[in-house]
């Protein structure tokens, strides 16, 4: 399955960019992200968005926690917004972890 979410990253976003640099290879990415968990449609999942699937199933799983997702990314940017996008993904999950302990 992660191997297919691989590909069609590089599908519909990677292979259609000419990035100018790291900075812009991640916003590229983050709002191709967003509209894959927002907006585009997965047969996986009913064709629902992801976003919709876990609005669907969240009372049920978790009850009334709310989108720990958004929450989740805004926290993720901000890290990396912070360390002027020199911080990558190991850096970001020690200040998550370090913040709330919780992180896998």
């Amino acid at each position: 399955m992660i191997e297919r979410f691989f590909l069609t990253l590089k599908q519909e976003c990677v292979w259609l960019q000419r990035f100018e640099s790291r900075d812009h290879a991640f916003q590229v990415v983050a709002e191709w992200l967003d509209r894959y968990d927002a907006v585009r449609p997965h047969s996986a999942l009913g064709y629902l968005t992801p976003k919709a699937y876990r609005e669907q199933l969240a009372p049920e799983l978790y009850g009334n926690e709310g989108d720990t997702t958004a929450a989740l990314t805004a926290r993720i940017r901000a890290i990396h917004a912070a360390s002027g996008g020199q911080d990558g993904v190991p850096r970001v999950v020690a200040e998550l972890r370090a913040h709330d302990g919780d992180v896998a």
